[in-house]
């Protein structure tokens, strides 16, 4: 995966701890809406926003969520690409071919990261709970999360993350303190087949 995008996917969610700033009703209201589908396969697309670039970075693809396993992502745009996201490791095969794999470790930091970024996909509000101050608006087709951060070391990082769907999480924007923005929106979205192809067994196996 090229830089830019494995930067978006694995690092646009970390912000350290802080005290969730959102009333019981409101959350209870989100997590009455999202789906908790097991597996969940939806398209996405990616844009990625820098101040001293004069057009922005696009990716596309799809992507394969196994709640507890992870989220296997199939970028077709620049490159063919999969890339498999788990707390422990980041696995990706060149060209959609399984034999050109890499694998990298995590630590405790990006497992941390990584873990945010499972919850977000997922609409793990509890999980969020823990680690953001978080303010929801509830709209009539939908809600809208703001996550901002409430320490020092995430203000340097992050300004502002937005979250916003229904019955899934269908756009996630991302403002750093440089000015990037990156914008993940994600549709078309499938909870049937209820399991893994061979295929998909193959990359979640390995």
């Amino acid at each position: 995966m090229i830089p830019a995008v494995r930067a978006a996917l694995l690092s646009c969610f970390l912000l350290v701890l802080g005290a969730a700033a959102v009333s019981a009703g409101d959350i209870e209201t989100v997590r009455a809406r999202l789906v908790g589908a097991e597996i969940l396969r939806a398209d996405f697309r990616q844009q990625k926003s820098l101040p001293v670039l004069s057009r922005e970075l696009t990716s596309r693809g799809g992507m394969i969520l196994v709640r507890g396993r992870g989220i296997l992502w199939h970028i077709l745009e620049p490159f063919d690409r999969f890339v498999l996201v788990r707390p422990d490791q980041v696995t990706e095969w060149e060209d959609g071919a399984a034999a050109a794999k890499t694998t990298k470790a995590t630590g405790a930091v990006m497992a941390r990261v990584i873990k945010v970024i499972l919850a977000a996909i997922s609409g793990d509000i509890a999980y969020l709970e823990k680690y953001f101050a978080i303010a929801v608006e509830e709209r009539p087709a939908g809600w809208h999360i703001a996550l901002t951060p409430s320490a020092t070391s995430g203000r340097g990082m992050f300004s502002r993350i937005e979250i916003e769907g229904d019955r899934f999480v269908e756009t996630v924007v991302v403002t750093a303190a440089g000015g990037d923005v990156t914008t993940i929106r994600l549709d078309n979205f499938r909870t049937e087949p209820a399991r893994l192809s061979e295929r998909e067994m193959d990359y979640f196996d390995q």
